[in-house]
């Protein structure tokens, strides 16, 4: 009979706060979508930006309560706002962060994105320079020092809102192209144009692709799309080159041109072109210039290892050159100390605007001289470091190029 009286009030204690619970909704977590990407330029491998990525998420776990991190894993970040917030709500978060890596990877630029689904707006913008190089073996999380309070501070308000389900559904989605090309970065594989430039795929909804339309004679061609009901979508693709000219600096002292005609579009050419030793610079010498009445005349074929859009592009030529003399007063004739021989490309080429391209080449070369000894004496081999004489010529392997090339 005493304990009556407790039990009763323990019981009404109960209901009032069931009751309370009742009155009000059941608010979850905030869930962030934590994601890393890293620019070609600051030379992180998916591997390894993977592994950065894991190392942020774990951070966020450790560092920071009343939040549930969502890893998006390898796959690349939709660059659109409509497709990143979809991919919050398809995979249940309500915010997303999104860590940018650019610039030097000794020096690394870092930039933190993240967008409140609930609040509808961005809570965070921030930009750092990094003293050191980010290993992604040492994906320690003083990596992460910057970013971790600031997303704290963020979200610490509390719980969001409660943000609507994403209801999974199908979507077809239709793809314009030109006849017969192939479209890559769906599920099930590439897709084939019909003869009339249409490809069709029946998507899960809402869900972001990246495509990659390849045609011989064409450009690939890139478009990030994201699916959220029926579309239409037409993928512009332009032709390859069929010329590239070139023009740049033997040595770094005398000018060169060339002209190319690919025979395999954006992968195999032939190339034409002229070395000028009429007129160079001059280094530890009385003179700032100096002057050989010398041509180099050049034939080469060259194909290049990676597709025309790659961030940067690796080839590799093969040919022959002539050595052309110009003397006063005599006829134009082939150079009797050594006619010609025979070079060797290796270069790496780097967009910088439109179809413009930076080029830098290493150029060794064999000369062919019936008269090696004296070919060695004028080309002043005691002085020429790479410059090895040979019985029936010799090889400068301290040859170099680089310029600007414009495919047309």
């Amino acid at each position: 009979m005493r304990a009556a009286p407790c039990a009763f009030l323990l019981l009404l204690l109960t209901a009032a706060c069931f009751a309370q619970q009742a009155g009000e909704p059941a608010q979850q977590p905030r869930r962030l979508l934590v994601a890393v990407e890293a620019s070609p330029a600051a030379g992180y491998t998916t591997g390894e930006t993977a592994i950065l990525a894991k190392s942020l998420a774990l951070s966020l776990r450790e560092a920071v309560s009343g939040i549930q991190v969502v890893e998006y894993g390898a796959a690349a970040f939709p660059s659109l706002a409509e497709a990143r917030n979809g991919e919050a709500l398809r995979l249940g978060a309500d915010a997303w962060l999104l860590v940018s890596i650019s610039g030097d990877r000794r020096a690394p630029t870092l930039r933190a994105l993240s967008w409140d689904l609930g609040a509808q707006t961005m809570v965070l913008d921030r930009s750092f320079t990094r003293d050191g190089e980010m290993t992604a073996l040492e994906a320690a999380s003083e990596h992460w020092d910057d970013v971790v309070p600031l997303v704290r501070d963020a979200y610490r308000a509390g719980p969001a809102i409660n943000l609507p389900r994403v209801e999974r559904r199908t979507a077809a989605l239709t793809i314009h192209v030109l006849p017969g090309t192939r479209v890559s970065g769906l599920p099930g594989g590439p897709l084939a144009a019909d003869s009339y430039g249409v490809a069709t795929a029946n998507l899960e909804a809402p869900s972001s692709y990246r495509l990659r339309a390849v045609l011989y004679g064409y450009e690939p061609a890139e478009k990030e799309v994201y699916v959220d009901a029926d579309l239409d979508l037409q993928i512009a693709q332009r032709p390859s080159a069929i010329l590239s000219a070139d023009t740049g600096f033997f040595n770094a002292f005398f000018m060169d041109g060339e002209v190319g005609v690919f025979f395999v579009p954006d992968t195999a050419f032939v190339k034409f072109g002229v070395t000028s030793f009429l007129l160079g610079l001059s280094v530890g010498n009385d003179s700032a210039a100096y002057s050989f009445p010398l041509l180099h005349v050049n034939l080469q074929v060259g194909w290049y290892l990676m597709p025309v859009d790659a961030w940067f592009r690796v080839y590799a030529t093969l040919g022959g050159f002539c050595r052309v003399v110009f003397i006063p007063n005599y006829p134009v004739r082939v150079d009797a100390l050594s006619p010609g021989g025979v070079l060797l490309g290796i270069g790496t080429e780097i967009p910088i605007a439109g179809r413009g391209r930076f080029f830098f080449e290493y150029v060794p070369m064999l000369y062919l001289s019936g008269l090696p000894d004296l070919f060695a004496d004028s080309y002043s081999s005691g002085n020429s470091p790479g410059f090895i004489p040979l019985s029936f010529g010799a090889i400068n392997l301290l040859n170099a190029r680089f310029g600007i090339r414009w495919l047309l």
